[in-house]
């Protein structure tokens, strides 16, 4: 019985090990957050203060940011009524936000070399 309850245990733990490993890749693979920490940076980089107490808050900043979306992409996705709806809106939004990235991208390589510094 106790090794049952042990078994069950180290499933969990693999599996949690095993999720967490998906979300880090998938957060770092991710193209929306590069834009996101390149425009972050490029603010703070430009900044006059280079305080601790400026950084600190930059990086507290980013961090519940990023906490506050994706939890609210978490809940609202675990809701059959959400869930649903997006699946069958998937495909589009994928191809939407494909064009979109691939604009933005166009933009940056248009932006380089008609100003080259």
């Amino acid at each position: 019985m106790a090794q049952a309850a042990e078994n069950t245990e180290s499933r969990r733990q693999s599996t949690f090990f095993k999720e967490f490993l998906v979300g880090l890749s998938s957060g770092l693979l991710n193209p929306k957050n590069l834009l996101f920490y390149l425009s972050l940076f490029t603010v703070v980089l430009e900044s006059q203060d280079n305080s601790a107490l400026f950084k600190t808050g930059i990086a507290l900043w980013m961090i519940m940011a990023v906490l506050i979306w994706d939890s609210l992409i978490m809940y609202l996705l675990t809701r059959p009524a959400v869930r649903h709806q997006f699946n069958r809106c998937a495909f589009w939004i994928d191809k939407t936000a494909g064009v979109i990235l691939g604009m933005v991208g166009l933009k940056i390589l248009h932006m380089t070399f008609k100003n080259p510094s």
